[in-house]
């Protein structure tokens, strides 16, 4: 039941950021521009957080708590620089 909570809100929070950052549709022949692409890397990195605590609620193995600890502390640290830089590119 946590996790499923866990793994809601994570989702929300995707939608709500990818949303608000939404540009126009990307143009296959130049590419994102910047914010797209801060908003992909945040994205994957919101996978890898829900991922990570998903592992660590489930798992009773301490090497992989350890592991899942790393993967939400380290993809946080990301995300968080990201979403800063990500509202500079306007």
């Amino acid at each position: 039941m946590k996790i499923s909570r866990i793994l809601l809100a994570a989702g929300a929070l995707l939608i709500n950021f990818t949303t608000a950052l939404a540009d126009p549709p990307v143009d296959f022949l130049s590419g994102p521009n910047d914010r797209q692409i801060a908003a992909i890397v945040v994205a994957a990195n919101s996978a890898e957080i829900a991922a990570g605590s998903y592992m660590w609620n489930l798992s009773e193995d301490g090497n992989i708590k350890k592991f899942a600890e790393k993967m939400v502390r380290e993809n946080s640290v990301v995300n968080k620089s990201t979403s800063a830089l990500a509202i500079k590119f306007k």
